[in-house]
């Protein structure tokens, strides 16, 4: 794929209905679809690494059409470029619906029962806020805007296509390799909503430590 350093509204709306993007140290990296899967990664370009990790396809790589490396002013003006073009609002017209409490029991009952049976040793139940409506262009890019704002400590990613996918931002880097050294960073832990802002001394909470030890033994077996 050609990188470029620059991004066209005619770009800007492919990029937007099926992307990928990352910003690593200030610098932003967009990826335009449609992507192709493909079981290998696209060496010496940059693929996405995308995997279902409920099914575990043969097939976790994605490889798009066009790279482009922008800075974080260069991302903000496109984004607004594009608003201004497509002036139509949908965030907000459709709110999103938090899980039930039913939804969480069902997922700790099947977590429970691979712990007990000693599949694993320790999963996290997933639930999900759900809308009847999917995301669409406007709001990708009100989003990309938000997450703009975030401290630049934090990794902002994204990948979507075909109406599905995600974007986030997270302190976590999977695994990075330089020079032959590997370098790993992960986190885990739980706690409410209400406190994700606030909560303090975990590194003397025996449930969190306990947590995290569990991803420190992984990472020392599969290395």
């Amino acid at each position: 794929m050609d990188r470029q350093d620059n991004i066209t509204l005619s770009s800007n709306t492919n990029f937007l209905e099926s992307g990928a993007l990352l910003r690593h140290k200030g610098k932003w990296t967009l990826i335009e679809g449609p992507f192709l899967a493909t079981k290998t990664a696209n060496k010496p370009d940059i693929s996405i690494f995308c995997p279902d990790f409920y099914e575990f396809e043969d097939s976790p790589f994605w490889v798009g059409t066009q790279v482009y490396e922008l800075s974080t002013e260069d991302v903000r003006e496109f984004c607004q470029a594009y608003l201004a073009k497509n002036t139509q609002s949908t965030v907000g017209g459709m709110p999103w619906q938090e899980p039930e409490k039913a939804d969480f029991e069902s997922a700790l009952q099947v977590v429970q029962t691979r712990i007990a049976s000693g599949e694993i040793s320790k999963a996290v139940p997933v639930v999900f806020a759900k809308r009847s409506q999917t995301v669409d262009s406007i709001e990708r890019a009100q989003m990309i805007l938000q997450l703009i704002e975030t401290s630049e400590d934090l990794y902002v990613y994204g990948f979507w296509q075909k109406g599905q996918g995600l974007l986030g931002a997270t302190p976590e880097v999977l695994y990075s390799v330089n020079d032959s050294i590997l370098e790993t960073m992960a986190l885990a832990g739980t706690c409410p909503k209400a406190d994700s802002g606030t909560r303090e001394l975990l590194l003397q909470d025996q449930k969190e430590m306990q947590e995290h030890q569990f991803v420190i033994e992984d990472l020392r077996e599969v290395l």
